[in-house]
């Protein structure tokens, strides 16, 4: 599963996930990560020139590759600047993204889901 955050400066992939994709890791341009709650932790390095395609807009990127991510792909301003990303916001949690190609101008436009499901089974204090 990947995750967009908008507020991270680099593409992060899991270890068990990279993997799977058959590319070279350079281990000597290893990068430090500080996490939301502020935990710094090191990538395992970083693979150049790597192919993230959605539907039938793709680009080549640097993609960090991490042992401590709680998503498979963490796809962060790289990828939303490249792809002139813009996105729509719905009250139920569901989102929007428009992303356009820059070699073809092609757009593609995909629905996320929310990260966290609502919870439920909570009653409404009453005081």
């Amino acid at each position: 599963m990947g995750c967009i955050d908008s507020g991270c400066s680099m593409i992060v992939m899991h270890r068990d996930v990279w993997k799977n994709t058959n590319t070279l890791l350079l281990p000597q341009e290893k990068t430090s990560m500080q996490s939301a709650n502020g935990q710094r932790s090191f990538t395992l390095g970083c693979v150049r020139n790597m192919r993230i395609a959605v539907g039938s807009v793709s680009g080549l990127f640097q993609v960090h590759i991490s042992e401590r991510l709680p998503v498979g792909l963490l796809l962060g301003r790289p990828f939303l600047t490249l792809f002139s990303c813009t996105t729509r916001d719905f009250d139920d949690g569901y989102q929007e993204l428009a992303l356009t190609c820059p070699n073809t101008a092609q757009t593609v436009v995909v629905t996320t889901r929310p990260s966290v499901s609502r919870a439920t089974g909570f009653r409404e204090s009453r005081t």
